[in-house]
């Protein structure tokens, strides 16, 4: 069998022309829509941690708010004779209404994220918090404290808050 090399060479280079070029463009194809899936998931990914940090920063606001309120709250309920001795103050025998279990829940949360404020006021109101909890006291100084913290610290985490809404929403429309 003789091999005519003169009309198999042209369609053997035809073919291979033609797989390397269909190979390149499916590789073309593949790499952007790769790259467009990848793209798309680093975003979902985004969207996903600051929804988590939302979630976090409104349940921390809500927490000191709480706080806030019910310091507020016993502080107006004193006398102002005892309120001017600066007494232990326990509620009639049960637990003050405190609570630390957002900032238990979440405060890794807000540490990684990037906070604008200090985080360390958080850190402090929660510490002497934690301390009124196990105690089960507190008193006029203690009070006033608590409630001038938390309204600046409320204050930070609602521009904390809307800040991370406000990118979150970025977000959700470059991939709609």
């Amino acid at each position: 069998m003789n091999i005519d090399w003169a009309k198999v060479i042209p369609t053997f280079l035809s073919a291979l022309i033609g797989a390397f070029t269909g190979g390149v463009i499916t590789w073309l194809s593949a790499k952007k829509s790769l790259e467009k899936q990848f793209n798309f998931e680093m975003k979902m990914k985004k969207i996903n941690d600051l929804k988590t940090t939302y979630k976090s920063l409104i349940s921390i606001y809500r927490e000191i708010y709480h706080n806030k309120s019910e310091c507020e709250i016993l502080l107006s309920n004193l006398n102002n004779e005892v309120a001017k001795r600066n007494v232990i103050i326990k509620q009639n025998g049960n637990d003050l209404n405190l609570t630390n279990d957002s900032w238990k829940k979440f405060n890794q949360e807000i540490n990684d994220f990037e906070y604008k404020g200090d985080t360390s006021e958080i850190s402090l109101f929660y510490s002497i918090i934690s301390v009124e909890i196990r105690n089960n006291n507190t008193n006029r100084e203690r009070l006033e404290f608590f409630i001038e913290k938390g309204e600046k610290i409320t204050k930070n985490l609602h521009k904390n808050i809307e800040l991370t809404k406000a990118k979150i929403r970025k977000l959700e429309e470059t991939i709609s």
